[in-house]
């Protein structure tokens, strides 16, 4: 669950959204069906991306949009790989919108959560020293990533 999703189920990004509604951005899975005029997929095929409008991830069958679908790379988990749509491509922005180079150091605060998680991958991918801030809890996965971690303080 992305804290969009929440977040608008609890209503702190506004009043405007209809509830109840599909929960999820974004899915990962086997195409069942291909819908009028989509070439570039076929039944069988796995796929990950954004879901069409009205649409929820959360479910056993739901429908993306071909537009901001892509085939899914094996060596890809469909639990990862449907995290890919919204948070990897958040932490990709996020850690290519700083000019770093290989051996600086990259900050993430909140680091155990999905975004921070993946901008810490790909943190150690660019070769930055990568230190990352999470609760006590989250310390060996963030440090799974190639990450120090750090804690914060408590009074």
């Amino acid at each position: 669950m992305n804290p969009a999703d929440w977040k608008i189920r609890e209503g702190h990004l506004g009043r405007h959204w209809s509830l109840p509604a599909p929960m999820g951005c974004e899915a990962a899975g086997v195409v069942t069906q291909v819908g009028d005029g989509v070439e570039d997929f076929a039944v069988g095929d796995e796929v990950l991306g954004l879901m069409a409008p009205g649409q929820g991830g959360m479910a056993e069958h739901t429908l993306l949009r071909a537009s901001t679908t892509v085939a899914k790379p094996e060596e890809i988990s469909f639990t990862d790989a449907a995290t890919i749509p919204v948070a990897a491509a958040a932490a990709y922005d996020a850690t290519h919108q700083v000019e770093l180079e290989p051996g600086q150091t990259l900050l993430l605060l909140g680091a155990g959560g999905g975004v921070g998680l993946m901008a810490a991958q790909i943190g150690r991918v660019h070769e930055f020293t990568v230190i990352g801030v999470a609760s006590a809890t989250k310390r060996e996965l963030v440090e799974s990533t190639g990450a120090s971690s750090s804690n914060p303080v408590q009074a």
